[in-house]
C-alpha cells in the first residue's frame, strides 16, 4: 500500500493539488492508502513520475 504522503513525493505537488487531481480520477475524498492496482491507474492517467 502506498500513501498520499508518497505519491505526493513522487509528483512533487502539495497535498491540496493532489487531493483536486484524485478527485478527478473519481477517488473518495478522504482515502489515506492506495492498492498497487489503483497506483496503476493513476500512473496511467498522469505519467509515470521522474
Amino acid at each position: 500500500m502506498f500513501s498520499k504522503k508518497e505519491i505526493q513525493s513522487w509528483y512533487k505537488v502539495s497535498r491540496p493539488t493532489l487531493n483536486k487531481r484524485l478527485d478527478l480520477l473519481g477517488f473518495e475524498k478522504g482515502k489515506r492508502l492506495f492498492l498497487l492496482i489503483e497506483i496503476q491507474t493513476i500512473m496511467t492517467a498522469w505519467g509515470v513520475p521522474q
